[in-house]
């Protein structure tokens, strides 16, 4: 806001020519300011909050300090200074008097020259009293002395300007202020409107005025478009200045709204997708980042009205739909191979290297034809069509073989083409592979081995190719020559294919024999899930219904790994091991079927590791120095698999179920020089994970997720989603595909907020045993049998080492922990991963366990969990009883001291695994038929 002198009526603006003025405020001393008031003609009523007087109204003796503002200071009044000089006004903001000049007029003769003396004294000067206010009178009788001023020439305008200006001194004497103090102007009357709001129909009276105000209006709009044109490059440079999130950050920082630890922290913790969006934001019309087209792709992919509405409500950041349609057509998408991913590889491998494997495999589709753009789509093609009406009598298609370039030293996967095909032969298909081979050949890009399932069409196409797949040959050669450069290509099944072919060997078959003629059984597996669903705890295993009566899910590679798993193993191993004499005779001999999982899981372990930094026994990528090691594993591997028999003595690799078998003979055998080939190419280690087909399976997954998860999609609907994700995307893929995945789910408990106390104990009852206090038995009391005990102990284990993890006393921690390892837990300890729980901890456990079992047939109730810790509390007694434990709890209160605390934490977590157990069991089926008719559909008549 510009200051302004009420008096006078200049202004910051034109004060700049005399840098000495300065303005000050009406003063707080109310004697004081009732002087001002009189000076200015004010009365007691007005506001003077806002008004300013100028220094020009004030004598150098009325200052502290009158050089104050030249050295840099401020010129500070006096406590005593009051107004006392007359300054001449402006021309265009002359005072309105209240007395007509005409009347005061003097004569034509002497008015030049009473003008001329006016102007020469136009300011008059009252001296200052320095002391208090009490000599007003003395200045009010000095106040007609004048200080001439020097005689120079005035101009007619001045001279008027004087005239006008009678000598008007200023009376600082309250008293005598009305009689002589000068006519200060009350309202002020301007010649011309000084702003478009002041301008009236009289301004518009005549031709000038109207000009005039023409004028003012022109300037006025001159003066904003000026100010409108400034603000526009004011604000485009300070975008310019914020182009991305890094630029606002460090902007706020220079404001001091954000400190420079908070701004590191947003960037440390921000996406880079989130930060492209804000970069984008503030940037405007600048190019889609990848990861925002991926992003749109993506959603568009999922869903078009999703994407539409997610567009509406982030104010149009993502691409409108017709530009994601213009990213799709750079794609041809028909069959044969694909011209723009052998073109995406070629510019990938013009900065490094690039190895890649080639998966193949085939998908089913519907036959069906499609009329679509003036085309049919759905015959047999194999990209030597110019257009589906080149051939009359083309058969429908029912299958789509699809290649896949899968990158062995960088994070990428790219479809390179698809073949719709009614059946292939071996034949045919070596020559689709040479020509993928050319092609690739021609994009730079190296390959040394291929992967593909265990169909008999492909083990002859790459016999066509010059492999030998007899491994009791002497020629046997698990690889072949590559049709252009001549270098070594060796081949892979695909592992999640043969486990499942051997699973279903070994339950069609029931009985195989290894080479010390132990019998490997089915029925064990069997035996165990009916023990296990007969006393309602699994011995650490995921075995269902599902996983026995297979032959429902026979696809279901899930299914096949945990059967042939470690965790079977392990409870074969402790049934042969438990103080049950019935449990040692049921599963007497079962350690053969045991070793048998132990060695498949094994096998698993080494052909599908993902992680480079593993450090598990057969998990982990091959290097230079587990090499030999490994290779001493994989030669035991392959001879065990070699002597296993069937139950009539026919080794396995000689019967029509040979396979799964071979399969991992053939790929344990090719592991080891594929390496030594890859390590020419720099390479320092081998995930084996990359030489799986998982990669094919979960693009299936996302082209059935395409149409709503259609697992039978026609030929145009696959040309559709292969287009659409040919382009980059994130599409994730279904979770039970043909194919396994990280992060099985595994049993999560519940917070332990704890909302009941557990009810105090008899004082008298302190110095007993926990198993000394008395209950009310029952004769439907349960007790646990040695197999289940081991298995509460084994879970008791896994409450300790939560708890321990969650609070923070120390001496509760020890209470929690124990010396010696149960049966099951030694069985199945991985070192960190499993801890011995105390007696206590495991009694507790025990006691609701009890009491679970005795409630079972009211589980469905509403609030049992409540029910069940009342119950387990009232016949729980005191725990932990011990000197440290009562020692710890004396000082503290005795109806919520931490034993009793502890003990709810340990049974609130119990309830709640054992109560999620009993849900999932409650809702298994003993048999799931859904796959089996749907594959029965889908293929009616194959």
């Amino acid at each position: 806001m510009v200051k302004q002198c009420y008096l006078c009526l200049c202004d910051e603006n034109r004060s700049k020519k005399r840098p000495k003025v300065s303005f000050h405020k009406f003063p707080s001393n109310e004697k004081l300011r009732e002087a001002w008031r009189a000076v200015c003609g004010l009365l007691p009523r007005d506001d003077t909050t806002k008004l300013k007087i100028c220094s020009l109204h004030f004598l150098s003796t009325d200052y502290k300090e009158f050089n104050a503002r030249g050295l840099g200071g401020k010129m500070a009044l006096k406590p005593c200074a009051v107004p006392s000089v007359s300054v001449q006004c402006p021309l265009p903001f002359l005072p309105r008097l209240e007395v007509d000049i005409a009347q005061n007029m003097p004569s034509s003769s002497t008015a030049i020259d009473e003008n001329k003396e006016l102007a020469a004294s136009s300011t008059k000067y009252i001296p200052s009293s320095s002391t208090a206010i009490d000599e007003n009178e003395e200045l009010a009788a000095s106040s007609t002395k004048n200080i001439p001023s020097s005689s120079t020439a005035i101009d007619e305008n001045e001279e008027l300007a004087a005239s006008s200006t009678k000598n008007m001194p200023y009376i600082v004497d309250l008293e005598t202020a009305s009689e002589n103090m000068c006519p200060t102007p009350q309202k002020r009357q301007f010649f011309e409107p000084r702003f478009i709001s002041e301008i009236r129909t009289p301004h518009m009276a005549t031709p000038r005025k109207a000009r005039r105000v023409l004028n003012l209006v022109r300037l006025n709009d001159r003066k904003k478009s000026q100010k409108i044109k400034m603000l526009q490059n004011k604000n485009n440079y300070l975008l310019r200045q914020i182009a991305s999130l890094k630029e606002l950050v460090k902007h706020l920082q220079s404001k001091g709204v954000m400190t420079e630890e908070a701004g590191n922290t947003l960037m440390d913790i921000l996406p880079v997708t989130m930060q492209e969006i804000v970069s984008r934001k503030l940037k405007k019309k600048s190019c889609y980042s990848p990861e925002l087209r991926s992003f749109a792709l993506t959603l568009h992919f999922y869903s078009p009205k999703a994407y539409n509405y997610v567009r509406k409500h982030w104010e149009k950041l993502l691409p409108h739909p017709s530009t994601v349609r213009q990213w799709y057509r750079v794609v041809n998408g028909d069959p044969g191979f694909t011209q723009e991913a052998f073109n995406a590889m070629a510019i990938r491998a013009k900065s490094k290297i690039i190895v890649i494997n080639l998966v193949i495999d085939e998908m089913s589709i519907k036959e069906s034809m499609v009329y679509h753009s003036n085309a049919f789509h759905g015959g047999v093609d194999c990209g030597t069509l110019h257009t589906p009406q080149d051939n009359d009598n083309v058969p429908l298609a029912t299958n789509a073989l699809v290649f896949m370039a899968v990158s062995m030293n960088d994070h990428w996967k790219i479809p390179i083409g698809y073949f719709l095909n009614r059946g292939l032969s071996g034949g045919e298909r070596a020559n689709l592979v040479t020509q993928a081979f050319r092609l690739l050949h021609e994009s730079n890009v190296k390959i040394y081995s291929v992967t593909f399932d265990g169909a008999a069409s492909n083990l002859s196409t790459f016999t066509n190719l010059g492999a030998n797949f007899d491994c009791y040959s002497v020629n046997f050669k698990p690889y072949f020559r590559n049709p252009v450069t001549g270098e070594t290509c060796y081949v892979f099944l695909d592992l999640c294919h043969m486990i499942k072919l051997i699973r279903n060997t070994l339950g069609d078959k029931n009985v195989l024999k290894d080479q010390y003629n132990n019998v490997i059984n089915w029925k064990y597996i069997s035996d165990l899930h009916e023990l296990q669903s007969k006393e309602g705890l699994r011995l650490g295993n995921k075995l269902t219904s599902k996983h026995i009566l297979f032959n429902n899910n026979r696809m279901n590679v899930r299914l096949a790994m945990q059967v042939l798993s470690e965790s079977v193993y392990k409870s074969f191993v402790f049934l042969s091991e438990v103080s049950d004499a019935n449990l040692k005779t049921q599963f007497e001999g079962c350690l053969a079927t045991a070793n048998f999982c132990l060695i498949f899981n094994n096998i698993s372990d080494l052909l599908n590791c993902k992680n480079r930094f593993s450090k598990r026994q057969f998990d982990t990528p091959l290097t230079k120095d587990n090499y030999y090691t490994l290779k001493q594993h994989a030669h035991n591997f392959i001879t065990y698999i070699k002597n296993l028999k069937d139950v009539n003595g026919t080794p396995m690799l000689r019967t029509n179920r040979k396979t799964g078998f071979l399969g991992l003979i053939i790929c344990l055998s090719n592991m080891f020089p594929l390496f030594e080939q890859l390590q020419t190419v720099n390479f320092t280690y081998l995930l084996t994970y990359k030489l799986s087909q998982d990669f094919l399976e979960t693009f299936f997954s996302a082209i059935r997720s395409r149409g709503g998860f259609n697992n039978n999609p026609n030929a145009f609907q696959l040309k559709s989603a292969y287009k659409r994700l040919l382009v980059r995307h994130e599409i994730k893929e279904i979770e039970n595909g043909n194919c396994l995945f990280d992060g099985v789910a595994i049993l999560h408990v519940a917070s332990t907020r704890t909302k009941n106390a557990c009810p105090l104990g008899d004082v008298n009852m302190v110095n007993k045993p926990i198993s000394d206090f008395g209950h009310d038995y029952i004769s439907t009391f349960w007790q646990l049998s040695p197999y289940l005990e081991n298995v509460v102990d084994y879970i008791a284990g896994y409450i300790a080492k939560k708890l321990s993890k969650k609070i923070d006393c120390l001496i509760c921690i020890q209470q929690l922990l124990g010396k010696e390892m149960p049966l099951l837990s030694r069985i199945k300890d991985r070192g960190k991963y499993y801890v011995a729980p105390s007696k206590d901890v495991s009694s507790i456990c025990k006691l609701a366990e009890r009491i679970l079992k005795q409630n079972s047939y009211r589980l469905k109730s509403t609030n049992i969990k409540c029910i069940l810790v009342t119950e387990i509390g009232n016949k729980l007694g005191i725990p932990f009883n011990n000197i440290i434990m009562d020692e710890h709890v004396m000082s503290q209160c005795i109806l919520d001291n931490h034993r009793f605390q502890l003990c709810r934490l340990i049974i609130d977590l119990y309830l709640n695994t054992r109560l999620f157990h009993e849900a999932k069991q409650m809702s298994s089926k003993q048999e799931y038929i859904r796959q089996k008719y749907t594959k029965l559909i889908l293929f009616k008549g194959q």
